[in-house]
């Protein structure tokens, strides 16, 4: 196989722990308590604008709260939310004093010294912040095998490091998770409408009764294609995140096959005990 062509995803092999659908298994979260792994708690965001920094504000935490299609990932997804949150406040925090370091540059060096002062502090605070939003990020990658399969699907030769675009597609995540968010919340509004009305006295108006909920199960059917539609241009972010951060891709193949490692390990504990 040519190494310009070979596919990426061999990297990340699953050695015989298939899920049996072909993609790899999935871990638990003390497995990756057990492997050293931690989820953090942290928060961290990168969105481009002040606006997206308030609407997140108003998202964190919504997301499993509001329907758990797979409670392990969605809870993860609130955590790098989170996460991804506190990295948007500290990025456009930094993008602001170097602003005004630009302007204070023109008054001279000792206008602009606290400023800079300021950004140098910033720095070390934004590192972890990401450290922790990535780390968040790459348990749920592996958690997800319609990620994972996406990510094996890469070539080499699609492969780069170039900072700015994952920056852009984690504030693209953040944006389609709070779109999505709105969606689902509007889905469990018309669900809840559904039940009043189905749940209502008989009125003796039929015609009314089939018009209403023909009109709802539509609104509902829309929804959820558009929540479909907003879940794979998640999911193509995420994937971008891998494809152009080579940070990212050591680290999640030095998890993926941490994980393997954990679950053999277990896997060889049970059968000693049988």
């Amino acid at each position: 196989m040519n190494a310009a062509t070979s596919n990426v995803g061999m990297a990340y092999a699953s050695t015989g722990m298939s899920n049996g659908n072909g993609g790899m298994g999935t871990f638990s979260a003390p497995m990756y308590a057990s492997s050293g792994m931690c989820i953090p708690n942290g928060s961290a965001n990168a969105a481009g604008s002040t606006d997206l920094s308030n609407r997140s504000s108003s998202y964190i935490s919504l997301a499993s709260s509001v329907f758990a299609e797979n409670p392990l990932i969605d809870s993860l997804l609130d955590r790098y939310n989170e996460a991804n949150h506190r990295v948007l406040q500290l990025e456009l925090k930094s993008e602001e004093l170097s602003k005004q370091i630009a302007v204070a540059t023109y008054k001279g060096l000792y206008a602009a010294s606290p400023l800079m002062t300021q950004l140098n502090e910033l720095k070390p605070l934004l590192d972890v912040a990401k450290g922790l939003r990535d780390g968040v990020l790459i348990v749920m990658i592996i958690q997800s095998n319609d990620i994972m399969n996406a990510v094996r699907r890469l070539r080499l030769n699609d492969l780069f490091d170039v900072p700015q675009v994952p920056i852009v597609s984690h504030r693209k995540v953040l944006q389609l998770s709070i779109q999505i968010n709105k969606q689902k919340k509007a889905t469990m509004e018309m669900n809840r409408k559904m039940s009043v009305i189905l749940n209502e006295p008989p009125s003796g108006n039929a015609s009314s009764l089939t018009a209403s909920i023909r009109a709802i199960s539509r609104n509902i059917q829309m929804l959820e294609e558009s929540m479909k539609k907003l879940k794979k241009d998640r999911e193509a972010e995420i994937v971008r995140i891998v494809q152009f951060s080579e940070k990212v891709r050591e680290e999640l193949k030095r998890e993926f096959h941490r994980n393997v490692e954990v679950q053999r390990e277990q896997q060889q504990q049970a059968q000693s005990f049988r």
